[in-house]
């Protein structure tokens, strides 16, 4: 069955739907492989047997403050058994691709997260905004941020020659996603990005665009 609740903030309404049956599979499929988890955490979280959804109303992306309340609307949501732990495993975000476990949930709701993120989203990459590695046949991998228009932000992209580069990629898009969300500047095609150890350029993707993103922004160095 289903169990429907709305949530009314001031400016903005949240709903909840409760629903006695797993995740879809294409969800959990697209989701628990990229998570940033252990095996054990993956594991527990694919044994859900409900969930619910809780939902941003309206036709426009929630922004700061509306992500915030998304996740704090799931951190309300979690509840108690006897022996005091949280009925909930922790949460699933289709849109960024990023799972938490409901002690990492926690965290991300803590005042001093929610500060930093309200200054810069960059600050919850691989946390509320998606990073993830889609492995190429070559043995290259593109890395790529899941879920900026959620907050007016674009999705990047990076072509990396191997894993050894990925913190510093991680590093590359939080730097550009700050510049862009601090200065208000509106990336696209055609532009280049000056940081201070690696002038980039920005191009359409080229491959793979199904699961890239065909708005996502590829950085390149030039």
């Amino acid at each position: 069955g289903e169990a429907l609740l709305s949530v009314h903030l001031p400016e903005r309404s949240l709903r909840v739907v409760s629903i006695d049956a797993p995740l879809p599979k294409e969800v959990i499929d697209q989701c628990l492989p990229v998570a940033h988890l252990r095996p054990d955490q993956k594991e527990e979280l694919a044994s859900h047997g409900a969930h619910a959804l809780v939902v941003h109303e309206g036709q426009a992306p929630p922004g700061i403050d509306g992500l915030i309340a998304l996740y704090r609307t799931a951190w309300a949501l979690r509840g108690e058994v006897p022996d005091g732990k949280p009925s909930m495993l922790g949460v699933m975000n289709a849109v960024t691709w990023m799972c938490l476990t409901v002690e990492m949930l926690g965290q991300t709701v803590s005042p001093e997260f929610v500060v930093a993120v309200r200054a810069s989203p960059a600050e919850s990459l691989a946390l509320w905004v998606g990073f993830v590695k889609l492995f190429k046949p070559d043995g290259t991998t593109w890395l790529v941020t899941r879920g900026g228009s959620l907050v007016g932000l674009p999705d990047l992209a990076w072509l990396a020659k191997d894993l050894e580069e990925t913190d510093a990629v991680f590093s590359m898009f939080a730097s550009v996603l700050d510049y862009a969300f601090t200065s208000g500047t509106r990336l696209a095609v055609g532009h280049t990005i000056d940081l201070s150890d690696r002038p980039l350029k920005v191009r359409e993707p080229y491959e793979y665009v199904d699961y890239i993103g065909e708005a996502t922004l590829v950085l390149e160095a030039r």
